[in-house]
């Protein structure tokens, strides 16, 4: 009789608050009574993040996988979830579904995501006010994520404890007063073959010395180049010596290569000078907006120290002074931790991997004060 007047009351239960409370006790307590009744009606939570998380715990596997086939959202729900309700994802990962073994894979870093999964973390970070992990999102991604990431920063209000920091991001706040940052436009893609040549670089050529790689360049044809050159992304930083040998290479492939995987990044211009139409048309936009800070260099703060004055007026100019006073932290700030979460081989238990990136020692050229 209780059980069919609960019945009856969830049915008619409208207010979507009531609805989550009642899905948040069947996610505290999934074999419970709150759970049970939960999936019989067809309830869910209103939020996309935690309705993953309850169709997990609550075992409807077939509708998690509607709403969050690529674990992203579980994931960011692993990693605010206290002891037990962690203990409680990994026993519905380990109950023998095949498909929960995707969760198991290793996890990108924020910089290596694409503009949708980066777009998508974002929004939970400023959905949760996670504005810790929002701050490392600005210092680590290309300012064309990091200007919107600044707005959100800037209504939050936050400021980070540590003094180096709370100085960047207050520069940077006043700096960026009221401006709406330049949007790169789509540039269309290059070629089906241009894009393979992409690939099999990355595939090929991992675990081959950058000296290896870079001894090959000059002389090589443009399909193995554009390869060469993907091989170095990540390896190679904008602004050395070996960015620039990419920069003039003989082949316009190469060098829109270059462009495309972020190497060659010409911060002192507004747009991309080459003498071949199709590098300008092809290579992103806005050169200031795709250099992620995390790559800074002193050769690079020397580009922008000793540049035309011209260069620092209007909106780009703003977003120069923005990414100079970044560039300027991630050099001689200390020390950088980048936090990958990826699983043990033979326990499946999560382990935090620190790649741990010291700052350059050599002291930076003299900075243009961000607010001039």
């Amino acid at each position: 009789m209780i059980a069919k007047v609960a019945h009856g009351a969830l049915r008619a239960l409208e207010s979507p608050y009531a609805i989550d409370q009642l899905c948040e006790e069947a996610i505290a307590q999934p074999s419970g009574n709150a759970a049970q009744l939960c999936r019989e009606v067809g309830c869910r939570p209103q939020d996309d993040e935690r309705a993953a998380l309850f169709f997990l715990v609550t075992r409807q596997l077939d509708s998690y996988f509607e709403a969050d086939f690529e674990f992203q959202s579980l994931r960011l729900e692993y990693d605010r979830a206290n002891k037990e309700l962690r203990q409680e994802i990994l026993r519905v990962v380990r109950s023998g579904d095949r498909r929960l073994l995707g969760f198991f894979a290793r996890r990108k870093p924020l910089s290596e995501c694409t503009r949708e999964e980066v777009d998508a973390a974002v929004r939970s970070f400023v959905k949760h006010q996670d504005w810790p992990r929002l701050f490392q999102a600005f210092v680590d991604l290309p300012l064309k994520y990091g200007l919107p990431i600044l707005h959100q920063l800037k209504k939050s209000g936050w400021e980070p404890p540590e003094p180096d920091a709370r100085s960047l991001l207050r520069g940077a706040v006043r700096a960026l007063g009221d401006l709406i940052p330049p949007t790169p436009k789509e540039t269309p893609a290059a070629s089906p073959l241009f894009d393979s040549w992409l690939t099999s670089g990355r595939e090929e050529h991992a675990d081959t010395p950058v000296e290896t790689l870079l001894e090959r360049l000059p002389q090589c044809a443009p399909p193995e180049g554009v390869a060469l050159v993907a091989a170095l992304a990540g390896r190679v930083s904008p602004g050395s010596e070996a960015a620039q040998s990419i920069a003039e290479h003989r082949h316009w492939l190469v060098r829109l290569a270059g462009l495309t995987v972020g190497i060659v990044v010409p911060v002192d211009l507004n747009e991309i000078d080459d003498d071949v139409d199709w590098v300008r048309r092809l290579a992103p936009e806005y050169p200031a907006l795709q250099i992620p800070p995390r790559h800074a260099t002193p050769a690079l703060l020397e580009s922008l120290a000793t540049a035309p004055d011209s260069i620092w007026s209007g909106s780009l100019g703003t977003t120069r002074k923005i990414l100079q006073a970044l560039l300027a932290y991630r050099t001689t700030a200390g020390t950088f931790e980048e936090i990958v979460v990826e699983v043990g081989a033979e326990d499946g238990e999560f382990v935090p991997i620190i790649a741990s990136s010291s700052a350059s020692n050599a002291t930076a050229p003299e900075e243009r004060d961000i607010n001039d």
